[in-house]
């Protein structure tokens, strides 16, 4: 029966296969109740991704995917050293467990999952790497690889964490708005605005988490909906050119 799926899975067209692969890794995820599965649903998540940024064999795509792989790694670095500091002194992987107990290994886990969004202060690779992607490609950056570290936070203020790390996630949202707001301004390039517009919507989506998990989940799906009309537009508009 595997060997089965197997085959089934090959005779997927390309961007099918590694679309689903994606999705899967996002899906595991999010939920996943043990650390490792979360590290592990994030990795099979870039690795259904990057094939998709090179899928063109352009020169300008390849080194947007460089440069994404290496900001997602370290991104991932930061999150599992984040929870092995929780481990060496509590010795589990539960993703509740101690984290309210261990600010430090939080804080280390809350940067990676910042600089894999591309929020405030860690927004620099976001407006080079959109600028060198397709529109189908700037779609998925901007919607659906944020799914995961979004709803991975809103799970965590639901620990119980500490009021003061929420009150520094509401000054990241604050600095998230003003860099997208401004970086916009002067923009010629409609990828290199889009990645602002990012970082700006990146910045309320956060501020959302501080109030219900019921805000964050209105607020993405609104989001994705408009970006997916628009990167749509643009997306045909340039294949029609």
């Amino acid at each position: 029966f595997d060997f089965i799926l197997f085959l089934m899975y090959r005779r997927l067209p390309f961007r099918l296969r590694f679309l689903s692969l994606m999705a899967f890794g996002t899906l595991f995820s999010i939920s996943s109740s043990y650390w490792l599965g979360i590290w592990a649903g994030l990795e099979i998540n870039l690795i259904g991704f990057l094939p998709l940024l090179v899928y063109q064999k352009i020169i300008s795509e390849s080194e947007s995917a460089v440069k994404y792989f290496i900001i997602q790694a370290i991104g991932s670095s930061l999150l599992i050293f984040g929870r092995l500091l929780i481990y060496s002194l509590f010795f589990t992987w539960e993703i509740f467990d101690y984290t309210d107990k261990w600010v430090t290994g939080f804080m280390v886990i809350s940067m990676g999952l910042i600089i894999k969004m591309g929020v405030f202060p860690f927004y620099f690779w976001l407006p080079s790497v959109i600028a060198g992607l397709s529109w189908f490609s700037c779609l998925l950056l901007a919607t659906w690889q944020k799914v995961a570290p979004l709803f991975l936070m809103v799970s965590f203020l639901d620990g119980g964490l500490i009021y003061w790390i929420i009150i520094l996630f509401c000054l990241l949202s604050v600095g998230s708005r003003f860099v997208g707001g401004f970086g916009g301004i002067n923009q010629t390039q409609l990828r290199a605005l889009v990645a602002y517009s990012s970082i700006g919507h990146l910045g309320w989506m956060l501020f959302a988490i501080l109030h219900r998990s019921w805000a964050i989940k209105v607020y993405l799906s609104i989001y994705i909906l408009i970006s997916f009309c628009i990167f749509m537009g643009l997306w045909y508009r340039n294949l029609r050119a």
